[in-house]
């Protein structure tokens, strides 16, 4: 998972496109928690290239001793768990149930926040599944990007959450146009208004 130094000549095992458009989005303010599923600390980078110092949580002691969400300018919850720590998430039976810590964080994110969910299937996370078929927000939308046809686990959320599908070709393009286009509407508000 970690590049050695070839790999970081050959561009390798480093933040893509849609790491750095992500990392553009928390600078500006636009978004503040990232849920991931991966082990890597791709994300991270991103983030500290940008000169934002991530607040991670990549185990159930660290979801119980978090400090309010709202108090970090970025979180990064890391639901299965970070490559570096033993208690990686990785089968479908460690996958079906969360510790209390776990549930209860998930329930805050998604019971205070939006939702963008990019690049999940919905298929291998039963208990994240779970948490937010029940957990709805009541004030954002969640709006969920997808490439291909839907399977089944994200149709059934999708319509439980009453979430606005959005086709795309692919991560990376999807949350760079997104970053762009909220880096236009910030200019646009920014400048003097003509008369």
């Amino acid at each position: 998972i970690e590049p050695t130094e070839e790999e970081r000549e050959q561009g390798r095992k480093l933040p893509t496109r849609v790491h750095r458009a992500l990392a553009a989005l928390v600078a500006t303010g636009h978004i503040r928690i990232i849920v991931t599923t991966n082990f890597d600390r791709l994300i991270e980078r991103a983030l500290q290239d940008n000169g934002i110092e991530p607040f991670v949580i990549a185990s159930a002691d660290q979801a119980r001793s978090a400090p309010p969400l709202h108090s970090r300018r970025c979180v990064v919850i890391k639901v299965h768990g970070d490559h570096m720590s033993p208690n990686l998430k990785n089968t479908l039976a460690e996958l079906d149930t969360y510790e209390p810590e776990w549930s209860d964080l998930l329930q805050r994110v998604l019971r205070d926040y939006g939702l963008i969910v990019v690049g999940w299937s919905a298929n291998w996370d039963p208990a994240l599944r779970n948490l937010i078929h029940v957990h709805e927000c009541q004030v954002y939308t969640t709006f969920w990007a997808h490439r291909g046809d839907l399977g089944p686990a994200a149709q059934g959320l999708i319509k439980g959450r009453v979430s606005v599908p959005i086709a795309i070709q692919d991560a990376d393009s999807f949350l760079d146009t997104v970053a762009e286009q909220v880096a236009a509407l910030r200019e646009l508000t920014a400048a003097t208004p003509v008369t």
